[in-house]
């Protein structure tokens, strides 16, 4: 069943699902008599599903709150007041059904006058995920009387490896702001944006650090947990596999978040001009960076030695993940420089090849085709097609 006619845009159901849009431009037009009985059915039959005392029901990234359908509605009360008032009968509907409500707090913390409607003990998800996060959002919230956890993130959406190193300074940052301003817990997050190209293996050192940082308040260098994290997880006695990978961090000079947007802005399918960013890109470190992968995949190798035999399987996965930091780099570059290379775009297949296998080790089929897709489409401009 279509329910494009509580879409607040009217143009939503004939949107493209292409990676970066499939999920925006999708909001609910809350001011619809169907909005919340239809919301309120789906959370009755949800609920049962799970054991767990908490529920989220989201309620955050609303891009086009009050900019369609609902404009008129909206602009009667102000957003703050529009939003929190749909978002506190949902609270309500999940408390009454003995469960503690929790939504994503992006949007309240623009209002944190609003937080007073919600239903007792509704706990805010403040997410924040960048290395150089600020105590702002934690600060706003708490003075506003809101019970909240912090939510860091493992930095590994749109990326063949995790960047460790900010992983870690956002997890220990929002750790502590979380002691200073009282918050209740602690959500660490691991997203899979544009396809799930991320490997949810290659996240578990984050993971790591966000029980540490949860639940201790000493805060450990970063050097100490890397080499703490190699010999724990991964059976390291040289305890130097976790600090190699770390160094993967900025190798990824044209990363999947550009090829991504390269090929919708060619396509004409992007909602927003990101060609400055395209066009703008220093390409210049390609052979440099690659050199670096090629140095830490011989790192990560001289460490299989050291591990546990029932850890060793990882280096093939990370030597694929390496692989496949130097050939979209390479393809990067030569698309958007036009340069044909039909070697290349049989090599960029061949990795294609040894993911997918990878991926139907711990997944489903599930969005694998987006980024078969996209593998197709850049060998198809790498041979001049």
């Amino acid at each position: 069943r279509s329910y494009c006619h509580l879409a607040e845009l009217t143009s939503a159901g004939q949107m493209d699902s292409a990676m970066p849009y499939r999920m925006q431009h999708h909001t609910l037009n809350i001011a619809d008599p169907e909005a919340l009985p239809l919301v309120e059915g789906m959370l009755l039959e949800f609920m049962p599903l799970f054991t767990s005392r908490l529920f989220n029901i989201c309620a955050d990234e609303t891009f086009d709150l009050g900019r369609g359908r609902g404009r008129e509605a909206m602009a009667a009360v102000g957003e703050g007041t529009y939003y929190i008032d749909f978002v506190s009968k949902l609270c309500d509907i999940v408390a009454k059904q003995g469960r503690t409500p929790m939504f994503w707090g992006d949007i309240v913390v623009k209002h944190p006058d609003a937080l007073a409607r919600l239903p007792e003990g509704t706990i805010c998800l403040n997410w924040g995920y960048s290395p150089d996060e600020t105590p702002d959002a934690t600060r706003t919230l708490a003075q506003a009387g809101a019970v909240q956890y912090v939510c860091p993130g493992v930095s590994g959406w749109n990326r063949f490896m995790n960047r460790i190193p900010d992983s870690y300074r956002n997890i220990a940052r929002m750790a502590a702001y979380g002691r200073e301003y009282g918050a209740i817990g602690l959500l660490n997050t691991d997203w899979g944006d544009f396809g799930h190209l991320n490997d949810p293996r290659f996240s578990l050192p984050g993971m790591i650090v966000g029980a540490q940082c949860s639940w201790s308040a000493e805060e450990l260098p970063f050097d100490t947990l890397c080499q703490d994290i190699s010999r724990l997880a991964y059976l390291d006695a040289s305890e130097k596999v976790v600090g190699w990978l770390a160094q993967l961090q900025d190798c990824d000079v044209y990363s999947w978040w550009h090829l991504v947007m390269h090929r919708e802005y060619v396509l004409g399918r992007a909602d927003i001009d990101h060609s400055d960013a395209l066009l703008h890109l220093d390409l210049s470190g390609v052979e440099a960076a690659n050199q670096r992968v090629d140095e830490v995949a011989q790192g990560l190798a001289a460490c299989i030695p050291h591990m546990d035999t029932s850890c060793r399987e990882m280096l093939h996965c990370w030597l694929i993940a390496c692989e496949g930091i130097k050939v979209w780099n390479l393809t990067g570059r030569a698309v958007r420089e036009q340069q044909y290379d039909s070697a290349l775009a049989q090599r960029l297949e061949r990795w294609l090849r040894q993911y997918e296998q990878l991926w139907r080790q711990v997944s489903r089929e599930s969005e694998l085709w987006r980024i078969r897709d996209m593998v197709r489409w850049y060998a198809a401009r790498l041979r001049g097609a």
